[in-house]
């Protein structure tokens, strides 16, 4: 069994500095040029001062009976958010958000069987929370939130060669999220409410195939819908994720140390926005590269990512923000053993 205590303590003093709003060139063929913010009383803008506090105490055994493992855990949190301030000099006026408190206890649990030596079945079970602290006005009056919680349930096999070389595991899963804060345009303030349900299965190969291959390959399928909208579609959710990454060292004597790599990373189409009238992007697959050598005492490796140097598009749950991906990057890391 095993138990303990961690405890954490964070004070904030920040200034902010405003300037004049800018008309810029979307379509620019390079990187527009801003003019420095000077840092003086007309551009002054706020001074924010406050602390926050957090203890906890959590407790974990493992059981083992025969051919069954059972993890058993329990976790309790403390949170304090002491009274902040914030002024606003331009204004002269002092915006108090009182002090809050929240306290909460979440739980997690798993369990193993043994089929064979090299096969078992498992589940898990675990609870979370963060605590929400906004200075923002919470539409059923005050200031105060509700924790955001989660509860991840997930059961799964997993499977080893004979010489534990290669080990395989595929896993279904649903994670739930409830009190998230959302913004009520016309009552400009915040509510929380029951959020996102992912579901899906996952599988996983790693280890080695051959003599100096490596491989890592894994694919993810997910779900999604809103607990609380169902009209609101999946935003910044790839339904389909892939990756491929193997690593092969050389295994004659005249190339003993030296080694290649290749992978590829891939994801479906994503939607910008939570309804059908909004932008979706399409997928995107990358390929990396790299080439290493490993010596006793000392390694090196040169890295390709975005091997092709294609235009790629990230996700985002933003409707005016579309990310794009960095082209061909080059990496060289030396390692040296003291």
């Amino acid at each position: 069994m095993s138990t303990g205590f961690n405890h954490s303590q964070t004070s904030y003093d920040m200034t902010s500095y405003s300037g004049d709003s800018l008309a810029v060139p979307v379509y620019a063929p390079g990187q527009f040029d801003f003019p420095k913010l000077p840092r003086d009383s007309r551009t002054h803008y706020s001074d924010y001062d406050g602390s926050s506090e957090q203890r906890a105490w959590f407790a974990q055994d493992l059981i083992s009976i025969d051919d069954w493992s059972i993890l058993l855990g329990v976790r309790r949190s403390e949170y304090q958010q002491d009274q902040s301030s914030t002024y606003y000099p331009q204004f002269n006026s002092t915006r108090i958000v009182p002090a809050q408190s929240l306290d909460s206890t979440s739980y997690n649990a798993g369990l193993v069987y043994n089929l064979t030596a090299n096969a078992a079945l498992y589940a898990s079970y675990s609870e979370g929370f963060l605590p929400q602290f906004p200075a923002v006005a919470n539409c059923a009056g005050g200031n105060s939130f509700p924790p955001m919680e989660t509860v991840n349930k997930e059961v799964g096999v997993k499977l080893n060669s004979s010489d534990n070389a290669l080990s395989w595991t595929t896993a279904a899963f649903q994670l739930e999220q409830s009190n998230r804060l959302e913004y009520n345009g016309a009552r400009a303030c915040y509510q929380p409410r029951q959020a996102q349900q992912l579901k899906g299965f996952e599988t996983e190969l790693t280890g080695r195939l051959l003599p100096g291959l490596d491989v890592i390959a894994s694919y993810t399928y997910t779900s999604s819908k809103d607990r609380g909208d169902p009209s609101n579609l999946p935003a910044a959710q790839p339904r389909h994720q892939a990756n491929l990454w193997s690593n092969y060292a050389f295994q004659s004597v005249p190339l003993k140390g030296f080694g290649v790599s290749l992978g590829v990373s891939a994801y479906s189409g994503t939607r910008l926005g939570t309804s059908n009238d909004e932008q979706t992007l399409p997928g995107a697959a990358r390929v990396d590269a790299g080439v290493f050598y490993s010596a006793p005492d000392w390694s090196a490796r040169l890295g390709v990512k975005n091997l092709f140097d294609r235009e790629l598009y990230g996700y985002s749950s933003s409707t005016i923000y579309v990310p794009i991906l960095d082209g061909r990057t080059l990496t060289l890391t030396l390692n040296k053993s003291l």
